[in-house]
């Protein structure tokens, strides 16, 4: 049987805490990068998420605008085509008004 020294004794117990020191500070620093990770992840998320939403709002702004120069270009050919109509109009009525004046 071998016997162990009380001073060697000490030192085993010493080694037995040492290790137990360095495996719970290995359970922390793994604990602490998986947190960190799963912080990264979820930033990414938020930025992907508020990336997603700037491309919404720039596509809607885009919508609204081509609607808005569609229908100002409806209303400039609406303008034209009423005017044509209106100088038509006028021509008529200057003919029958000659004809009027001649018989």
């Amino acid at each position: 049987m071998s016997q162990v020294s009380p001073a060697g004794a000490g030192s085993q117990m010493a080694d037995q805490v040492s290790g137990s020191r360095a495996q719970e500070q290995a359970r922390t620093d793994r604990q602490e990068n998986e947190e960190s990770k799963a912080d990264q992840a979820q930033r990414r998320r938020q930025q992907e998420e508020a990336r997603t939403q700037r491309q919404e709002e720039a596509r809607a702004q885009e919508r609204a605008e081509q609607t808005q120069r569609r229908e100002a270009a409806q209303e400039a050919q609406n303008r034209e085509n009423n005017r044509g109509q209106n100088l038509a109009i006028e021509q008529e009525q200057g003919r029958g008004q000659a004809v009027d004046t001649v018989a």
